[in-house]
């Protein structure tokens, strides 16, 4: 299990009682493709900004890690026993409602085998540091890198603090705020 995600920090996050087999290589499979130019963070794409999502997750988790495959021809269907991460209409057929995006995860007796991530293709985004930011048009601009540190945290079987007693400025909180670091 994840022992202590944010060093000598023991709040801002909550274990759901699933996790990935200890010393587990959790391949990712990065399918969010090219973006129309550099972001505003400086990344080259949204599988950059992704990918260092995850390089951040790996410095403060000492029992499993992400590995990267960007693969953007491989299937995006639920239960293909791969972790794919890439922009979607729906959540396989489920609106989105609120959602910005969404963690599926596949788990037996409480070992996680598969875990999708589904950014949602219909809001306005970037990957930026800072507050949240807004459009031209004056819609919020949702910051993909802040949103990928937050769903992986559930691939990794972490919840929402705030929807457990914890008040903190946290990333796994259940809404996006102006927090964007772990």
């Amino acid at each position: 299990a994840v022992t202590c995600l944010l060093g000598s920090v023991a709040a801002g996050y909550v274990q759901l009682g699933r996790r990935w087999p200890a010393g587990s290589g959790i391949v990712m499979q990065l399918q969010l493709g090219a973006s129309s130019g550099t972001l505003t963070d400086g990344a080259s794409s949204w599988n950059v900004s992704a990918e260092d999502a995850l390089a951040l997750w790996n410095q403060v988790t000492p029992s499993v890690s992400f590995r990267v495959n960007r693969d953007p021809s491989g299937s995006r269907v639920s239960s293909n026993g791969l972790n794919n991460v890439f922009w979607a209409d729906t959540a396989y057929g489920e609106d989105f409602g609120d959602a910005v995006a969404t963690t599926l995860t596949l788990a037996r007796n409480g070992v996680i085998s598969e875990a999708d991530v589904l950014f949602n293709r219909g809001l306005s985004w970037n990957s930026y540091n800072g507050s949240l930011g807004r459009t031209s048009s004056g819609e919020r601009l949702h910051d993909l890198h802040r949103v990928a540190l937050h769903e992986f945290g559930h691939v990794l079987g972490l919840g929402h603090p705030d929807e457990r007693g914890q008040f903190v400025s946290a990333i796994m909180n259940s809404r996006v705020s102006n927090t964007y670091q772990l």
